[in-house]
């Protein structure tokens, strides 16, 4: 099967936080330039579009829900560049 992304896709386990209403944990699994793949519980109740903060770099990215299971989805940046926590 042919790999028709665009960006290459790095493996990586951190951790990291969809913030907002209802936060909630969440695991980044993979991670390219202009997405990432998301592990969690339960992606039940996550809206389509979301915030995710990266707590090793203390980084929070605006996100679109491209597609989702019943514990992972895929998310695409929809900002130009991240922005540092507060």
């Amino acid at each position: 099967m042919q790999d028709r992304r665009r960006y290459q896709r790095y493996q990586v386990c951190k951790p990291g936080q969809i913030v907002g209403a209802g936060s909630r944990d969440c695991v980044i699994v993979d991670i390219s330039v202009n997405g990432a793949r998301l592990s969690m519980v339960s992606t039940a109740g996550v809206p389509n579009t979301i915030e995710l903060s990266f707590a090793a770099m203390r980084m929070v990215r605006r996100c679109e829900v491209m597609w989702r299971a019943s514990t992972e989805m895929g998310v695409e940046f929809t900002d130009r560049a991240s922005r540092f926590a507060a």
